[in-house]
């Protein structure tokens, strides 16, 4: 910079930026609920697993737990659960279109019997910037700063409510890197350098329908309005990939340290020693769902395999188990961890080096703010 500063061979700098982009667009085939079974039909031509209505469930006289059956596996409309009647006036799913003459029945109900376009982006941008100075032949100064950005974000085909789609909520990742460090050079056979560096990172996820009371929208009493209620089959997984939006996530992690390394070169003798102190703070703020998580089933004849439809318990409203929780505090833990080393490369002849070294460490307990 002409008439300002004079930095050539004292003062070096880089910038740099990288975009990374990945985009997969395909096809893919998947199940979906058919309008029959919307309407509580679940006879699949015929075909389906006996039901049983889960409000019968009773010892005979024998002592076996049985239900009766529902009559053609049809639930009559007025059974259809108006917690269920809500959620499905919303269109929660593609209607079917048998891709390709895939689609199929079994006695557990259609298969394969969507095909739709499957989105998934990613994007990766990074940013580096690094500033090298000589003070002198004896003093180099260096400061580098790097952050990385991910943001990735997909969508499931089967769901016309996106809401549901809890898998493509974002999940957005940042990576922050700094450091410092001087060397010094005191005499050609003693050398020091001195590092100070940060490192953060943080994750996110804030899933829609927060706070907007769907609970109460689709009829569920007694429960708090802060997340949507999730559904799932007794053995916990979803129905047709709705995962449901679930609840927020926060966390954030820091490291912060001071380093200090010295060399030593004293005839065959060349000696490092140095000392570290890091500082690790966490601040984690964990899932809560307090409006419910509910569970369906009931349907099956008790102890009985091949029988039930946990889809059919959900339009029934047999609900099989709820879990609620609230998080009452973050987690915030704070510890030190204090390092020195000392080693000696000892070259005994022209053909035996010794590396001869020992290291010490101590991790604080953890404290939490």
């Amino acid at each position: 910079m002409p008439k300002i500063y004079n930095g050539r061979n004292r003062t070096f700098f880089l910038f740099g930026v990288s975009r990374h982009h990945e985009k997969n667009d395909r096809e893919q085939i998947t199940t979906v609920p058919t309008p029959e079974m919307l309407n509580g039909n679940f006879s699949f031509n015929g075909l389906g697993f006996p039901i049983y209505d889960p409000v019968t469930t009773r010892q005979n006289e024998q002592g076996t737990w049985v239900r009766d059956p529902i009559p053609g596996n049809v639930i009559p409309a007025s059974r259809i659960n108006p917690v269920a009647r809500n959620f499905l006036s919303n269109t929660p799913w593609k209607a079917p279109n048998n891709p390709g003459g895939a689609a199929f029945i079994d006695r557990q109900g259609p298969q394969r019997n969507l095909g739709a376009d499957f989105v998934f982006r990613s994007y990766r941008t990074r940013f580096d910037t690094k500033i090298d100075q000589n003070f002198g032949q004896n003093n180099r100064l260096f400061g580098r700063y790097s952050h990385v950005r991910n943001r990735a974000y997909g969508k499931e085909v089967a769901l016309a409510w996106s809401l549901l789609d809890g898998n493509g909520v974002l999940l957005p990742s940042d990576q922050i890197n700094a450091v410092v460090a001087d060397t010094h050079t005191f005499s050609p056979t003693l050398i020091n350098e001195f590092r100070l560096g940060f490192n953060r990172r943080k994750e996110s996820r804030a899933p829609g329908g927060l706070g907007e009371g769907w609970a109460q929208q689709l009829g569920i009493p007694g429960v708090g309005p802060e997340t949507f209620p999730s559904f799932f089959n007794s053995g916990g997984t979803p129905f047709y990939n709705a995962w449901m939006p679930g609840a927020s996530y926060y966390q954030v992690t820091e490291n912060m340290f001071l380093q200090n390394n010295v060399t030593k070169i004293a005839g065959a003798h060349q000696i490092k020693f140095g000392w570290e102190t890091l500082r690790t703070r966490a601040n984690t703020r964990a899932q809560s769902l307090p409006s419910g998580v509910y569970r369906f089933g009931g349907t099956d004849m008790p102890f009985t395999p091949n029988t039930g439809n946990d889809f059919a318990a959900f339009l029934l409203g047999s609900v099989v188990r709820a879990d609620f929780n609230t998080v009452l505090a973050n987690w915030l833990p704070r510890w030190w961890t204090n390092s020195w080393f000392v080693q000696d490369d000892w070259k005994v002849s022209r053909k035996l080096t010794l590396n001869l070294g020992v290291r010490w460490s101590y991790e604080s307990p953890f404290n939490t703010k």
